[in-house]
């Protein structure tokens, strides 16, 4: 099961991914998980046109 992150304090947080309130990841860490973890990016999923929606709103489904 995924952690619900929004519910734990930030210490908490920022124990379990190991890193430091003050000081944040060293460079060489960044890079390590940056080359394990990938890239922090959100992948944007292809919504409905607006002619979907439309002709959807028209057929009353």
């Amino acid at each position: 099961m995924k952690p619900k992150w929004y519910q734990e304090t930030a210490a908490a947080v920022v124990e379990v991914l190991e890193s430091d309130v003050q000081t944040g990841l060293s460079a060489a860490e960044a890079q390590a998980r940056l080359a394990k973890f990938g890239t922090n990016e959100l992948v944007e999923k292809a919504g409905r046109s607006r002619r979907d929606i439309i002709l959807e709103q028209m057929s009353g489904v």
